[in-house]
């Protein structure tokens, strides 16, 4: 199955290149390898050029690497890794790789960055980012993300061949009465201490506290029961349940009026997002 699917996904690509005055392709792309949900995990792009064969007297045909690619997930389908590597006719070559991993809610905790070393034909470290998260969640500004705690920014010292911090953040948040954030304070951390860095406020106008409003205004009824969620009179967009923590529980993607399994929810209260309206409700 892979090798077929290879083999049909090539030759595929390899009928939109653009082909010579000749009639040949001048530039293909091979894909070596997928994983088990069919995603290319490596290419490589060749040119194709004519060339003088100096021994034998008589013209001839090569393919030359041009650019190659890697990638891959993680088990959840994130992207973990990609490079990029150029190769120039002179035999030097450009590229860099990233790397990232994330926690169990989708946040990225790390993401380090390579440069491809011509000389010796490897990535190289050049920076590394950290960061850690508490299990606080935004609903408006910040699109219900989780809030950052900490961030680290480290570069690579290839004489001691060992990450050196430059910079290390601390970040305050408190909130008001409906998740949003009220002030942030930043903190940068200068040998065992932290130093005040600088303070942010934020204001809102406008702002719904319970939802009702948009309830009335647009008719639309959202309640539990026997672990379902029900949405009438609902409008296409994305719907999100989030417990009263703030801790986002639920997000899918609402086609009008449906119902949707929620028994995994504990007995308690809810805050129900439909698009920018917030509803509610309570499971019994």
């Amino acid at each position: 199955m892979g090798a077929e699917f290879r083999f049909l996904h090539r030759n595929l690509h390899i009928r939109r290149q653009q082909q010579g005055v000749d009639g040949r392709y001048i530039q293909k792309v091979d894909y070596s390898n997928y994983d088990s949900q069919k995603r290319a995990l490596a290419a490589v792009e060749y040119y194709g050029e004519s060339y003088y064969d100096q021994e034998n007297q008589e013209q001839k045909w090569r393919w030359t690497k041009n650019q190659s690619y890697e990638r891959a997930f993680d088990d959840a389908g994130r992207q973990t890794m990609h490079s990029y590597i150029f190769n120039y006719s002179d035999g030097n070559t450009y590229g860099y790789k990233e790397e990232y991993a994330c926690d169990a809610n989708g946040n990225r905790i790390l993401y380090v960055g390579y440069t491809h070393d011509s000389a010796i034909q490897a990535f190289v470290p050049e920076y590394k980012s950290e960061y850690t998260y508490g299990d606080r969640i935004v609903q408006s500004m910040f699109d219900s993300d989780y809030i950052p705690l900490t961030v680290k920014y480290s570069e690579w010292d290839s004489e001691s061949g060992a990450w050196v911090v430059e910079m290390e953040g601390k970040f305050e948040w408190q909130f008001d009465a409906n998740n949003n954030p009220s002030t942030m304070t930043m903190s940068t951390k200068a040998g065992n201490e932290w130093i005040w860095y600088g303070t942010a406020a934020f204001y809102y106008s406008l702002h719904e506290i319970s939802g009702i409003a948009g309830l009335q205004a647009d008719d639309c009824s959202v309640w539990i029961s026997e672990g379902r969620l029900h949405i009438e009179n609902g409008v296409a967009g994305t719907v999100q349940v989030f417990d009263i923590s703030g801790r986002q529980r639920l997000n899918a993607y609402l086609s009008g009026s449906q119902s949707l399994d929620v028994s995994h929810l504990q007995q308690g209260i809810y805050v129900v997002r439909i698009n920018e309206k917030t509803f509610k409700v309570i499971r019994k």
